[in-house]
């Protein structure tokens, strides 16, 4: 019976731990809905606003938002059959880039 009495406890830790969780998440979420509404309606106008409008813009942000080797960046694929378009990083597979072996 003492490992009966040693789950039933935690158990109730643990039903104990989450009515707390609940309750920081609800006092958080009322945090959040305040901030929100203190922003107000302005948030899209401001994001349209900030937002890069010119190619070397937009080629800054992607640059920062994927930092990684200076020797990443996305290339234009097409496959005309099947009518498929990607953007792929280029790989420098047998000396050449942009060559992809196929796997077989």
């Amino acid at each position: 019976m003492g490992d009966r009495e040693t789950i039933l406890g935690e158990i109730a830790q643990q039903q104990a731990m989450v009515e707390r969780l609940d309750r920081e998440c609800e006092q958080a979420r009322e945090r959040l809905r305040a901030f929100e509404a203190s922003l107000g309606d302005d948030t899209a106008s401001t994001v349209a606003a900030t937002s890069p409008t010119t190619s070397a813009g937009k080629i800054a942000l992607f640059r920062s938002l994927f930092r990684g080797g200076a020797d990443v960046y996305p290339r234009y694929w097409e496959n005309p059959a099947p009518a498929v378009v990607a953007m792929l990083p280029p790989a420098r597979t047998s000396g050449c880039a942009g060559y992809v072996r196929s796997r077989e």
